[in-house]
């Protein structure tokens, strides 16, 4: 009887430690495995309980020693208590894994805010709450994620989002943009967000991002830094341009001045000097005024072939004067470009005697027009010793010159009317095989 009492509660057990099996499914997210365990505990339950049946209304009854069926009550037993720990430990383990996630997500340098389906906000964290000047429970469950920016911006960043442009569909990674403050201040941000997804469908979007007002702060003082900086070195520039002529133009004055009834073949040679001195001073201060005055171009469309044909039509007689050969290589083909013709010719000009002075002995400068995709360039390409490498990062910097009465202003006003007409220039320079300026320009739509 005792044998019979131990063997149903080894099958009771059994059954027990298969529920608790089917349990750990929903704790560890492991269905098959444990639907296969609780399966085998079963059938050795149903197998326990045939002998039972078999053993107490069986025609021919079957022998149950008791020793083994101690045995089996006490695996039974255990198989029982260690289902049941295993489901606590998972238990704790999730628990722990929570509390990390969420101390992480609390301690985290960059804000971080999540809102479901509709905008509303079920996720912040402490930094994106006081980055906002909101504590996490005036925000979670009662605020839009609409509320923190301005209108129409969160529908705007939820269509990038859709878009591939930054990091991949479903994604936005350091897209720059603004937040709004509890007392209405914009703030600076750098968000990154993707979309929540389950079961395929898009349920929410989690976002972080990072405060970029200290940041603005100390580019704004660089900026202002580097600004001052390259006005102190105008100024000492410009001194310097203009303090060396007159020093000149004085002397010889107060030289004709103390003897002007005296030799007039040499007074006329000093007064000849001082009218090439004025005259370079005119052409730095015109110049310097082209650059600080510059003014916006007044864009036409025009034939960009027409225009090199003309500069190199009045460039050929200096350039056979000095030895140099002038070539065109226009592409027949080019397209209308919109450009300021007496702009883009002062450009030209001013890179074609660049090239012309590069070559003291003699050479070749080369025009050449072409397309590539959606732009249209001009290269202006000489044979002369190059420019040195660590020079190349300076040569567009203004009052920068390595001529011995150049300006520095040439290439830091023609890169100016570029970057005014949408283009830009680029230099290639190699020591004794020349150097390729290229300048670019942007087809019209």
């Amino acid at each position: 009887m005792y044998i019979h009492v131990m063997l149903s509660i080894s099958i009771v057990l059994q059954f027990a430690a298969a529920l608790l099996a089917l349990r750990l499914i929903r704790v560890t997210q492991r269905r098959p495995a444990w639907v296969l365990i609780a399966t085998a505990i079963c059938l050795m339950a149903l197998r326990r309980g045939l002998s039972l049946y078999e053993a107490m209304w069986g025609e021919a009854p079957t022998h149950l020693e008791f020793e083994a069926e101690f045995v089996a009550l006490v695996i039974s037993l255990l198989l029982v208590i260690g289902m049941a720990k295993i489901g606590s430990g998972f238990e704790a383990l999730k628990q722990a894994e929570e509390l990390f996630r969420r101390q992480l997500i609390q301690t985290c340098m960059d804000g971080i805010m999540a809102n479901d389906g509709t905008g509303n906000i079920i996720s912040c964290n402490q930094t994106a709450a006081k980055m906002l000047g909101y504590e996490p429970e005036e925000v979670i469950g009662k605020i839009n994620v609409r509320d923190i920016y301005p209108p129409g911006l969160a529908q705007e960043i939820k269509r990038t989002i859709c878009t591939p442009a930054y990091g991949g569909e479903g994604i936005i990674e350091n897209y720059e943009t603004v937040v709004r403050h509890k007392d209405g201040t914009l703030i600076p941000i750098w968000l990154s967000a993707r979309f929540l997804c389950e079961a395929g469908r898009e349920v929410g979007v989690v976002g972080h991002f990072r405060d970029l007002r200290e940041r603005k702060r100390m580019e704004e003082e660089l900026l202002q830094h580097e600004r001052l900086s390259a006005l102190g070195r105008m100024a000492a520039h410009i001194s310097h341009e203009i303090k060396n002529p007159l020093m000149v133009i004085g002397g010889f004055a107060r030289q004709v001045l103390k003897d002007i009834s005296g030799d007039p073949d040499k007074n006329k040679e000093k007064l000849q000097i001082i009218v090439e001195e004025i005259r370079r001073l005119e052409d730095f201060l015109g110049e310097v005024g082209s650059y600080a005055k510059f003014s916006e171009p007044h864009l036409t469309q025009g034939d960009l072939n027409g225009l090199i044909q003309d500069v190199c039509h009045r460039l050929e007689p200096v350039m056979e004067e000095k030895g140099v050969t002038l070539v065109m290589a226009l592409d027949p083909e080019l397209p209308a470009v919109p450009f300021d013709p007496g702009l883009l010719q002062l450009v030209l000009v001013n890179l074609a005697k660049n090239g012309l002075e590069a070559m003291e002995g003699g050479g070749t400068v080369t025009i050449a027009s072409g397309r590539r995709q959606n732009r249209v360039f001009v290269e202006i390409s000489d044979t002369g010793e190059g420019i040195p490498p660590e020079m190349l990062q300076k040569i567009f910097l203004p009052f920068f010159t390595t001529k011995p009465k150049g300006s520095g202003l040439g290439l830091a006003i023609s890169q100016k009317i570029m970057e005014a007409h949408g283009g830009k220039i680029t230099i290639e320079s190699e020591r004794r095989r020349g150097t390729r300026v290229t300048c670019w320009l942007r087809l019209a739509g």
